[in-house]
């Protein structure tokens, strides 16, 4: 939902502007971030083994909320390299790469425990033995 909304509110054509864009990012991550990672404590207590993945997503998910509000939307670095010409270094451009290595990384991290097998529960792993010790043969 806080997705969603920060979706919505992005897509506003008036809106659309570098505030608006670390606005969006900051409040989104932060919100989602908190959200994800009590929820992953929640699992983790509880037994659930995906808790474990929340936590970690909620906690990168934080860190990007911090690591773009410290990035000064006004930055701008003018560099040359040699035969190549003058470069313009700015504040969103970090943002967003920011952002793009933030996705990268919690994509790579899913894809990599969603692909990963199953581990069986200790109840899991004892119903097949009880059911072949009653059964008849």
């Amino acid at each position: 939902m806080i997705a969603i909304l920060g979706g919505l509110a992005s897509g506003i054509p008036a809106l659309r502007s570098t505030t608006m864009f670390f606005v969006v990012v900051i409040s989104w991550a932060a919100l989602s971030g908190l959200v994800e990672l009590l929820a992953g404590i929640r699992n983790r207590r509880a037994g659930d083994p995906t808790g474990r993945d929340m936590v970690t997503v909620g906690i990168a998910t934080l860190l990007l909320a911090v690591a773009v509000l410290v990035v000064p939307q006004t930055y701008s670095l003018v560099y040359t390299i040699e035969e190549a010409g003058s470069f313009t270094l700015t504040g969103i451009i970090l943002a967003v790469g920011m952002f793009g290595a933030y996705a990268a990384i919690v994509a790579v991290y899913l894809a990599i425990a969603g692909f990963s097998p199953r581990r069986r529960t200790p109840a899991q792993v004892e119903a097949p033995e009880a059911a072949d010790q009653g059964g008849p043969a």
